[in-house]
């Protein structure tokens, strides 16, 4: 595992708590107008998705994996870290699946 301090652990369980209690405020609003009730619904997909990329991050926390590229084990630069703290993949391995996601999305290889 990446050496790091608590801060991104407890900045994590915090950004889950938020995302969560968000999440049900969104939910529990009934009198919505149907244009309301898409945009709500997306903010909702969206928020869930974020919520996923938080509890990815956690659970590699507890498997001491936290900091490490899921693609190709090497650290994930700490200075990306602070800046997203959800990264699961370095700078060269985020661009390369980029790219090539890119290409596959534009008929380009």
């Amino acid at each position: 595992m990446l050496r790091t301090t608590t801060w991104p652990k407890e900045y994590l369980e915090n950004e889950y708590a938020q995302l969560q209690a968000q999440i049900e405020r969104l939910s529990s609003n009934s009198s919505l107008t149907t244009s309301d009730s898409e945009i709500i619904s997306l903010l909702e997909d969206h928020l869930q998705l974020t919520l996923e990329m938080v509890e990815n991050a956690l659970h590699r926390f507890q498997m001491g994996t936290y900091g490490l590229c899921e693609v190709c084990g090497e650290p994930i630069n700490p200075k990306r870290l602070r800046a997203f703290p959800r990264a699961t993949m370095c700078v060269t391995c985020k661009r390369h699946r980029d790219n090539s996601r890119d290409g596959i999305l534009t008929g380009r290889r």
